[in-house]
């Protein structure tokens, strides 16, 4: 009967140590794919929330680049090629304008007073406002210089230590326009050149060259 007790405990014990192990194998093998599945799944979330801050950054970096390159893009091409007469269009941070240089007039005294270098030049030029906003007329010429080396300096104008019988000087409104004369300095020279100022053209205070060609021969 002992025997049979013994016998029978120990089946019992087997069986209940084959059933747990069972069930842990199971547990196992049941509780691996899902852990494994839900890294997947947490990786490939966090891949994609990644790839998308890193598209809407370089969106965005785009985007402020041509809102930068926008800033310094005129509606007027340049105009190298001008010469006395002829009317250039210009757009700055003042606004839209046209120039015109009518005439050039050499002189060695203005008002009884001489130049710091060779010669005085008196241009009339006429201006038109062709933008939405009034302008200064005097203001739209100082974004100008002349020179007579265009890989050289120029110098700007000097209407305030010179002024000329007739300067040019007024707020001009859209569509209307100026009339009036501007002293600028400079060496002697056969040729001379009036045009935009190189570095308000570098620092985007200016959208687009103008240059007007003379003789010395036209300006006496």
């Amino acid at each position: 009967m002992k025997k049979i007790i013994v016998l029978f405990a120990a089946t019992i014990i087997s069986a209940g140590i084959l059933t747990a192990c069972s069930s842990d194998s199971t547990d196992k093998e049941e509780a691996k794919p899902i852990k494994v599945e839900m890294n997947n799944e947490e990786e490939k979330g966090e891949d994609v929330q990644v790839s998308g801050e890193n598209k809407e950054n370089t969106e965005t970096d785009d985007t402020k680049k041509e809102e930068k390159a926008d800033t310094t893009i005129g509606d007027f091409k340049d105009q190298m090629d001008l010469n006395i007469g002829d009317t250039g269009q210009a757009e700055s941070t003042l606004g839209k304008y046209q120039i015109t240089v009518n005439n050039v007039r050499m002189e060695n005294e203005i008002n009884g007073e001489s130049p710091d270098v060779d010669h005085f030049f008196v241009v009339e030029f006429t201006v038109k406002n062709i933008g939405e906003s009034n302008i200064d007329a005097i203001e739209t010429i100082g974004t100008l210089e002349l020179t007579d080396d265009l890989e050289g300096g120029g110098r700007g104008e000097y209407n305030d230590f010179y002024p000329p019988s007739n300067p040019l000087k007024g707020a001009i409104e859209p569509e209307q326009s100026i009339t009036g004369e501007v002293v600028f300095q400079g060496f002697d020279s056969d040729k001379y050149f009036i045009r935009t100022n190189s570095g308000l053209i570098a620092a985007g205070a200016v959208k687009n060259k103008t240059t007007w060609t003379f003789d010395k021969s036209e300006a006496q």
